[in-house]
């Protein structure tokens, strides 16, 4: 009886681990629907000089054509001035047309911070995250983590979409040790923007999950903008555990249930390896740059699959929070204007053929002067730089004109459709030249549809030349249709496409992506496809009156 006894115990001991593995947590179980279209955000940097503020900022962002933002929010930031110090300016962006903003949660202050000194708040974690999350129910007071991101969501829920938890957790010094991360985890001294092991990163996530979800559960948690998959494989195979990141009945899952949201950075002047099939991306032309951005997003989703995301468990919502090109090139680093035109708009085009749901250009303004060349990412800006400018007389450079006409056009509306931009590619003729060497995205919004088509950088006729000579390129194409230059927005060059007895409409491109829109008839694509001609004068007329009220 007693064998029986123990076999029996043995045997219930045996199904209480199997139920405890099947259990899941949080995003494992469930994430929210991620919000249609797609939206060209910016970091805004910092205030230029006394000329300028947030609301400032934000009013010539959204003249450059931004539909979102990322929203600094560090603790030390509220704690001088009040919770609800980005309050007005929050709504300002808004009545702009700026929605859906990332929320970027940092900077404990002082007195709640590991940090040896205040210029160190961003890049070590919090006291007390081990206190427990709740008390009675409650946010406890007690974790100050928790209770800051209680109080910043509680305030700011009307206007952030996305709470991305840090910058750049696996910034490292020395790239060569990332590798080691797919068997071992982080180390403190790897983590030179955090500064504590990867298991207390992910208690940082599991803590801005737990709260976010009380008092938002509409709303999306984000892995702070990672660059390496290496990380993020190690976050999907460690939990909270500050011991060993074992799972415990107090730390029952892995990384991956504490947030619905992969958010990446990146540089496409830095070159970029392919996860699947070893290969490497290493052009500096506009096209191999956005095949970069999107092989990143690719990279990381590769790896959330490994471990079941996208098949058991379910999929990932993605955004990116910093990418850009200087608009100069310095030292080994690719840059220029032509260069940064036409990636602007490839980007999010890229990103829309990914599922991205945003993108956060980095940055507003450019840090340097034009006189200035010691850093790339000093010239990033939408803008020249703002020192002694205003409002009224900022320099929105030309390369951002592209942005203009593709918010104008109410683009970021639509959705890509895959099997359309699929069968456009086979049907679309170059003259001179082969298809595969122009680019066609198809999107569609309702009855309407979008065609963007420029000669690829990549391969063929305009092979690394940002500003190629225009090719005849004819497409079929179902509705009436207008076809709108890269700065329509500026320039007002459009014209209505006639198409020739068999569908087919025959337009000169080049290396600038162009726009061919219709739906229903020309005119009223015209009518209903954004802000006309001049348009961005009235848009930054309005701006400047709402800064008066």
């Amino acid at each position: 009886m007693a064998r029986v006894g123990g076999r029996a115990v043995a045997l219930v001991v045996a199904l209480v681990a199997c139920v405890a593995a099947a259990t899941h947590y949080g995003a494992d179980v469930s994430v929210p629907t991620v919000p249609k279209g797609f939206r060209h955000g910016m970091n805004f940097g910092g205030v230029p000089d006394s000329n300028w503020d947030d609301s400032k900022l934000g009013t010539i962002a959204a003249r450059s054509g931004c539909t979102s933002e990322r929203k600094k929010l560090p603790e030390y930031h509220l704690d001088k001035w009040g919770y609800e110090i980005e309050v007005d300016d929050s709504k300002h962006d808004t009545q702009l047309g700026m929605l859906e903003f990332t929320g970027f949660l940092c900077g404990p202050s002082q007195a709640h911070s590991t940090a040896p000194n205040s210029n160190s708040l961003e890049t070590y974690p919090p006291k007390n995250l081990y206190e427990p999350i709740f008390k009675n129910n409650q946010v406890n007071k007690d974790n100050y983590w928790a209770s800051y991101v209680n109080q910043t969501v509680t305030i700011y829920k009307d206007y952030v979409k996305f709470w991305e938890v840090w910058n750049e957790p696996d910034y490292v010094t020395n790239w060569a040790v990332v590798d080691s991360w797919l068997t071992s985890p982080p180390s403190a001294s790897d983590l030179v923007n955090w500064h504590s092991s990867i298991y207390t990163y992910i208690r940082l996530l599991r803590v801005t999950y737990e709260v976010v979800k009380k008092v938002d559960p509409t709303a999306f948690v984000a892995v702070g903008g990672i660059g390496y998959y290496q990380f993020l494989d190690a976050i999907l195979r460690y939990t909270d555990n500050d011991n060993d990141g074992s799972v415990t009945s107090d730390y029952p899952a892995t990384g991956g249930a504490w947030f619905d949201c992969l958010d990446f950075h990146l540089y496409p002047m830095y070159g970029v390896g392919n996860l699947t099939d070893g290969s490497s991306i290493s052009g500096t032309d506009s096209d191999s740059m956005a095949r970069k951005f999107a092989c990143e997003k690719q990279n990381m989703e590769y790896t959330l699959r490994q471990h079941g995301y996208g098949a058991s468990l379910p999929a990932k919502s993605y955004i990116c929070t910093e990418t850009g090109v200087s608009g100069k090139a310095i030292g080994s680093y690719a840059g220029g204007e032509s260069l940064r035109r036409n990636y602007l708009i490839k980007m999010g085009l890229a990103a829309m053929s990914e599922g991205i749901s945003q993108s956060h250009w980095f940055d507003l303004w450019d840090g340097e002067s034009e006189g200035s060349s010691s850093s790339p990412y000093g010239h990033m800006g939408h803008y020249y730089n703002l020192v002694g400018k205003t409002v009224d007389n900022a320099e929105l450079k030309e390369s951002s004109y592209g942005l203009q006409t593709f918010t104008s056009l109410r683009l970021h509306e639509y959705t890509y459709d895959e099997s359309a931009t699929a069968a456009a590619q086979r049907a679309l003729s170059l003259e001179g030249g082969s298809s595969s060497d122009v680019a066609v995205h198809v999107l569609r919004n309702g009855s309407s549809t979008a065609y963007a088509l420029w000669l690829r950088t990549d391969r063929g006729v305009a092979v690394s030349d940002e500003d190629s000579d225009s090719k005849k390129v004819s497409l079929p194409v179902s509705t009436a249709t207008i076809f709108y230059k890269w700065d329509w927005a500026h320039s007002g060059d459009s014209n209505h496409l006639t198409a020739d007895d068999n569908g087919v409409v025959t337009v000169k491109i080049s290396s600038i992506p162009a726009f061919l829109v219709g739906g229903g008839s020309a005119d009223n694509a015209s009518d209903g496809a954004g802000l006309a001609t001049g348009a961005w004068v009235a848009v930054a007329a309005a701006c400047t009156a709402a800064l008066l009220l």
